[in-house]
């Protein structure tokens, strides 16, 4: 999460090697934010638009964070300074980031509940907090065009301001590391080690919004240079990186787990395909060939089931010994199909149709057929059951 505590720190400290190399660092921590948050929000938005109805509350969050992102950018903090009325600059960022933070809480709350989002109450929920910050902001000038955190000593309703701005920022870092580590403990460490590390951003992002808050309440004319003002720079610089990085870490891995999904399913659907002919349908259309893939697949394995017989699992055990359940039902499909060409049906068949209800079950048998087997062991193993 992107905060105004991510701005170099233009003031008490560029003219030092250590603050010169913390201006660079913080530049190029907000550079980073604003193209991840943009490129996510773009990738988000296609990928709701393809779910026919999936949840838009991600994008608009990521697209607000990305504008609070921009605004931070150099070019266009000069830009805003220069033509804007005074601090106006500040409350850009402090707005659009709140806006982008309540959206963000929105779409975790959708993530680990099933339940909808209620647009209504999302928009209501940050137009409350977006018209709150801007009355208090209104209402306690004149402002400079120096750092907002350093002009609120003196003005103990700004102390409202800043509480809104911390608490939806830290909820929506808290909210995002709970959906983060869910995501991670359910790819494992191989897929998700770039939620893993979303979780330690998230975490530096909360403890970023205790932090500033506690900073912004202790009343200091100087609460930026302070020690907990560099300390709150220093968590939110971190939290960007690590959030960044592990975005990004995130969808490389599910770009490859897709791709190797789909290898496995291919593998899969070849080989009952060629085994049971007649389930194949026209894939013609475009976007209808992954889709009808699996419905011969199911349709395929439905067939075979009936050629299968319940005591052939102890017989490609004796066969191959122990190994995973779906390296045993590789073997026992092609025993099935053998069966289904001599027009052998057992008289108890086995029941597979766990199998044809659990997509990573297919994707593992695929992977047997694959790289776990070979078509010589398999057809060995065929030649011992049936004797084909």
């Amino acid at each position: 999460m992107h905060a105004h505590d991510v701005d170099p720190v233009r003031r008490g400290c560029r003219g030092t090697p250590d603050g010169h190399g913390h201006v660079l660092v913080s530049a190029a921590a907000t550079l980073l934010g604003f193209l991840f948050f943009a490129a996510a929000a773009v990738v988000t938005a296609l990928r709701s638009r393809k779910a026919h109805g999936g949840d838009s509350a991600l994008p608009v969050g990521l697209s607000f964070l990305a504008v609070a992102s921009l605004a931070r950018l150099d070019p266009v903090e000069q830009l805003l300074i220069a033509k804007a009325p005074s601090a106006t600059y500040e409350v850009v960022k402090h707005l659009t980031f709140t806006v982008g933070a309540v959206a963000i809480i929105a779409w975790v709350h959708t993530a680990l509940t099933g339940r909808g989002t209620n647009f209504l109450l999302l928009w209501a929920s940050a137009a409350a907090a977006a018209i709150a910050m801007l009355v208090l902001f209104i209402a306690n000038d004149p402002w400079t065009n120096d750092d907002l955190t350093n002009q609120t000593s003196q003005k103990p309703w700004m102390a409202l301001y800043w509480l809104i701005y911390c608490v939806t920022g830290g909820l929506a870092a808290g909210a995002f590391g709970v959906s983060a580590l869910r995501a991670s403990r359910a790819h494992g460490l191989r897929y998700g080690w770039g939620m893993a590390i979303a979780v330690l951003g998230a975490a530096s992002g909360t403890a970023w919004a205790v932090v500033s808050l506690i900073n912004h309440a202790s009343g200091s004319s100087h609460a930026r240079e302070s020690p907990l003002g560099q300390t709150a720079n220093a968590l939110i610089t971190v939290s960007t990186v690590l959030l960044c990085i592990g975005g990004i870490g995130h969808l490389v891995l599910a770009i490859v787990r897709r791709r190797r999904r789909q290898e496995d399913l291919r593998a899969l659907h070849d080989h009952l395909a060629s085994a049971v002919a007649e389930t194949r349908l026209d894939s013609s259309r475009v976007g209808l060939a992954e889709y009808h893939a699996t419905i011969e697949i199911m349709d395929a394995l439905a067939v075979l089931a009936r050629y299968s017989s319940v005591s052939d699992v102890e017989h490609v055990r004796a066969a191959v010994g122990d190994a995973s359940r779906e390296v045993h039902l590789a073997y026992q499909i092609d025993i099935a199909a053998a069966r289904r060409g001599m027009d052998d049906q057992p008289a108890r068949s086995e029941d597979w149709s766990t199998w044809l209800s659990d997509d990573e079950a297919l994707r593992r048998l695929g992977r047997a057929f694959r790289d776990r087997t070979t078509p010589e062991s398999r057809q060995r193993v065929v030649e011992q059951v049936v004797g084909a």
